[in-house]
């Protein structure tokens, strides 16, 4: 049968949501795809997306997975830690891996129906807008001062289990993740192996920096099974 590509593209506008790399976020395609594909080799629930190209611009393009296609509800940190408490620590754990510092309720969703939880927007993180000088400045940063979701977290338990699960993440699927956007030309190959790097390194060290923002204050609520 004949397409109707302007159907076909209302469908497409309808059911997804994009955001563009831009000369004041030029590593916003870049981090919004290693974040999601690393997030779900980790086990979270990420919104999936996928990089789109045109002659001028490219984009990340997400799933909308709000009723009726719209943006969910903010999310309710206490709420989810307490019916979901290992996805939230998760969560924690993983935003601290990717030097996320910007987890806030309007870019998580958690549905008191389905129990189910969702994670997006990660254009602050990894490589954030300074490129390889911010992975140089948070190389082995907590960065969880103001995290939405640390601070309702409540079994230190929780977060030892998924530090073994980020400590899990293979070298090959860091890799895969990153290479993937050297053809993009958002990411030169020069950002690509320092980011490598980097991810490597705070998976290899994420136990401290936990320790690390456990010492500074950011999970007041715990007060058992820290044990890292």
């Amino acid at each position: 049968k004949d397409i109707n590509l302007s159907a076909l593209n209302a469908i497409i506008q309808a059911a997804c949501a994009q955001k563009t790399a831009s000369v004041d976020l030029p590593y916003l395609v870049v981090n919004e795809h290693v974040s999601a594909e690393l997030a779900r080799v980790a086990g979270l629930p990420a919104v999936p997306g996928v990089v789109v190209k045109n002659e001028e611009l490219t984009g990340f393009v997400s799933l909308r997975f709000g009723p009726k296609g719209e943006m969910p509800p903010p999310g309710i940190p206490a709420l989810l830690a307490q019916e979901q408490p290992g996805i939230a620590a998760g969560i924690v754990v993983f935003d601290c891996w990717i030097a996320n510092v910007d987890r806030h309720p309007g870019n998580f969703a958690y549905s008191v129906t389905t129990k189910r939880a969702h994670i997006f927007d990660h254009d602050r993180a990894l490589l954030s807008t300074g490129g390889n000088k911010r992975l140089e400045l948070t190389r082995d940063a907590h960065l969880l001062g103001g995290h939405a979701i640390a601070k309702a977290l409540v079994n230190g338990a929780d977060l030892v289990d998924f530090a073994a699960e980020i400590g899990a993440v293979s070298q090959r699927a860091i890799r895969l993740a990153v290479d993937e956007m050297l053809e993009t030309e958002l990411l030169s190959s020069e950002d690509g192996a320092a980011l490598v790097d980097f991810l490597i390194h705070r998976r290899d060290h994420i136990a401290a920096m936990l320790r690390s923002a456990k010492a500074a204050g950011c999970f007041p609520s715990i007060v058992q099974g820290f044990t890292i």
